[in-house]
């Protein structure tokens, strides 16, 4: 039995010095990750711009109002501008109706002084993750008489909104 004994512990021994004289190396390792938070808008209409009803024989122009809604992610900048519709073309909107065409502009200020436009007085924002609406200015100017007298009817463009950003 103390041989047993005495075996056993020898070989323990040569165990535990065989381990105490092990080498070791070590290194580090980087770990990392590239965050990239996806960029999106969207865009749409809470209420579209309405001039109501028109006396041309007033040689007045009329004001309306309409709405456009951007949603974007948190910090995501863009710009928001309407194109010159259907039937407009630089430096002039017009409506079209049953008998011939009607002005009208957009604006970005509820002054109606910065006329509004592709190119011409922007609206810059910033998304913060929820809706934000934008005012949409409008002043009418009418159209002018025929040998009848003025065009009676409904008078329509559409617009499109655009919403830039970088992705």
């Amino acid at each position: 039995m103390k041989g047993t004994i005495a075996a056993v512990l020898a070989a323990t021994s040569l165990l535990v010095s065989g381990s105490a004289f092990a080498a070791t190396s070590s290194a580090n390792l980087v770990v990392s990750a590239e965050v990239h938070t996806p960029r999106t808008c969207s865009i749409s209409t809470s209420g579209n711009l309405d001039f109501g009803s028109y006396d041309p024989t007033s040689g007045a122009t009329q004001d309306g109002t309409g709405s456009v809604v951007v949603n974007c992610t948190t910090g995501t900048a863009y710009t928001l501008t309407p194109d010159w519709g259907i039937f407009g073309n630089p430096g002039m909107r017009v409506m079209a109706g049953p008998m011939g065409l009607a002005n009208y502009e957009l604006y970005s200020d509820s002054d109606r002084s910065l006329v509004w436009a592709q190119g011409q007085n922007i609206v810059n924002a910033t998304g913060d993750g929820t809706n934000q609406g934008h005012t949409v200015y409008g002043k009418l100017f009418g159209w002018g008489p025929t040998a009848d007298g003025f065009w009676d009817g409904s008078y329509t463009d559409m617009v499109a909104m655009l919403v830039e950003y970088t992705p």
